[in-house]
């Protein structure tokens, strides 16, 4: 069986290992960063994720910020993101970035499972 990467980006400790874990129990690798430099990073030595979970409030570098850099680098560019947030403008914020996805917090288990799979699917 293949294992899709995942790249999980979100600053709080206690939900990054939640969603590491969920993704591991279902059969995804799962790489996390705790910021959008970290993440950037992690995308510059070679990670291929097959999708980028989020988080839109980060230290260092917000969510937006990071995905306008991803955006703009050629290879980056590819790997679709989903955006996750508690914050009532964040939809439409991450919205205008182009973004896959959207997952509002508190974290409903089973969307973020079907979301990441319906993504990785398409990917070999």
């Amino acid at each position: 069986m293949t294992r899709h990467t995942v790249l999980v980006v979100e600053d709080d400790p206690v939900t990054r290992q939640a969603l590491a874990a969920l993704l591991d129990l279902d059969g995804f690798t799962v790489v996390t960063a705790h910021d959008g430099v970290d993440a950037l990073d992690q995308l510059g030595q070679g990670l291929e994720p097959c999708l980028i979970l989020l988080d839109a409030a980060l230290p260092r570098m917000p969510g937006a910020e990071f995905r306008r850099v991803q955006q703009s680098h050629p290879t980056f560019s590819r790997f679709p993101v989903a955006v996750i947030s508690g914050s009532p403008d964040a939809e439409s914020e991450a919205r205008k970035l182009g973004i896959a996805d959207f997952i509002r917090k508190p974290v409903m288990v089973d969307a973020v499972t079907h979301l990441v799979k319906r993504h990785c699917s398409r990917h070999p």
